[in-house]
């Protein structure tokens, strides 16, 4: 009875035995997920950049572009298999599939492949190294998949998440941008000489030109067009560099070379019957050029221009493709693996071109829109040519008496060599089709 008082007295508390509160579970994910979503991402990526340029390709050679489609196709494949069905056979196979694209790309910058082209080394470009870029990346996502212990690692469900929308709009960003206008136009490179974006090179004299004209503002000065001959082709030249005593002597004999050249094809009539053909139209800053290939000295294959190279251009330049047009310049080439030598001096500054149409024939070969113009695959198979990827080194020599160009004697363009009216405007590029002789919009 004490016990039942005691234990329900009033105001005694009763104690209840309350739940624990439930535990937040928190979410996680592992980091195959995040790998595996990544290397998704940059496989998507290249095989957009792939997909992008397979017609580009196809023009060149229907194998080229049968190669471009295939591989984009197989890249999307295994994106889509890293993440619905990720095996290991899947992740050897995407491993190899990459390296097999990045070894076919770094043949095709070093020693060339001859398949469905010239076997020309291509350039090395910002797309193509974006692109190989992605590739190498999903590689090493795909080698850390293949260790189960070290993808299994746990990871928080927000960081996952966090890394995987940054990698992907990385991809995406990136990818847009190598096709924008902007983007393409940006050159890069230093030292002695830079390749531009449009596949140029240029030495130390045009870098400092244009070093120095950065952060310069200029009043507008109508040139009647000359300044739109650069359009990423052609640039401006700084002064020439001094010249040492001993490289003006050689300079001089050099030059003298190339004047009696110009005493011996005064015209357009004596260049053909010396068995130079035309290649390609009048082109303001330009002029006409005319090509001999039956000489093999014209091609230079040391780089370094001696009595005989001097002797013989390649290409002879002339005022208009009339059998009285007169001689107004040279273009040398070189096909030395490496920046020529070229002629005695710094001033020389030797580039090549990208996407040449060259139509191939008994009489020889021809360059329907220049040695100078790129041109698209629908440009060039309407005149009957094919895509040349890129040229070997050029180089312009105004030596000429009195055609010397404000440039220097190796400025790009001669604004001496302007179009009928004076100006230096041209046709739009889909006329040039009609237009096989002369571009300039004043031209009959």
């Amino acid at each position: 009875m004490q016990t039942l008082e005691r234990r329900y007295a009033v105001g005694a508390p009763e104690e209840l035995s309350l739940p624990d509160p439930p535990r937040r579970r928190r979410v996680a994910t592992d980091l195959a997920s995040v790998l595996s979503g990544s290397a998704a991402a940059m496989m998507l990526g290249a095989a957009a950049i792939h997909f992008a340029l397979m017609g580009e390709h196809a023009g060149v050679s229907w194998s080229h572009g049968l190669f471009f489609a295939t591989v984009a196709w197989l890249q999307v494949l295994f994106a889509a298999l890293l993440v619905f069905r990720r095996t290991r056979v899947v992740l050897l196979a995407g491993i190899a599939l990459n390296v097999a694209v990045l070894a076919v790309w770094i043949v095709s910058r070093t020693a060339g492949i001859a398949i469905g082209g010239d076997g020309t080394p291509d350039a090395w470009g910002w797309t193509d190294g974006l692109c190989a870029a992605f590739e190498v990346g999903a590689i090493l996502a795909s080698a850390l998949l293949l260790s189960r212990r070290f993808s299994r690692r746990p990871l928080s469900a927000s960081v996952g998440t966090g890394v995987l929308a940054f990698v992907g709009l990385a991809v995406v960003a990136l990818t847009a941008s190598v096709f924008s206008p902007a983007f393409a136009s940006n050159g890069g490179g230093g030292g002695a000489g830079a390749v531009s974006a449009d596949g140029h090179h240029h030495g130390g004299a045009a870098a400092a030109a244009g070093a120095a004209g950065a952060g310069h503002t200029h009043a507008a000065v109508d040139d009647k067009g000359l300044s739109l001959l650069s359009n990423d082709h052609h640039h401006a030249f700084g002064p020439e560099q001094p010249l040492s005593a001993a490289d003006r002597v050689l300079l001089s004999h050099q030059v003298d070379q190339t004047i009696a050249v110009a005493r011996k094809y005064p015209t357009v009539a004596a260049a053909e019957a010396g068995g130079y053909r035309r290649a390609g139209p009048f082109s303001p800053g330009l002029g006409a050029h005319y090509i001999n290939f039956a000489s093999a000295g014209a091609l230079n294959a040391d780089g370094v221009v001696d009595d005989a190279d001097a002797s013989q251009p390649l290409s002879i330049i002339y005022d208009g493709t009339s059998p009285d047009s007169r001689v107004a310049g040279f273009m040398f080439y070189s096909m030395s693996p490496t920046a020529p030598q070229g002629f005695a001096g710094p001033n020389d500054l030797w580039h090549f071109h990208e996407k040449i149409c060259l139509k191939y024939s008994a009489a020889g070969v021809d360059a329907p829109f220049g040695m100078d113009k790129s041109a698209t695959p629908a440009q060039c198979a309407a005149v009957g040519g094919s895509i040349m990827k890129q040229t070997q080194w050029m180089v312009h020599v105004w030596s000429v008496p009195g055609w010397e160009s404000s440039q220097g004697l190796f400025g790009e363009v001669n604004p001496a060599l302007a179009c009928p009216d004076g100006s230096y405007f041209e046709r739009p590029a889909r006329e040039w089709a009609q237009h096989l002789l002369n571009i300039c919009k004043s031209a009959p």
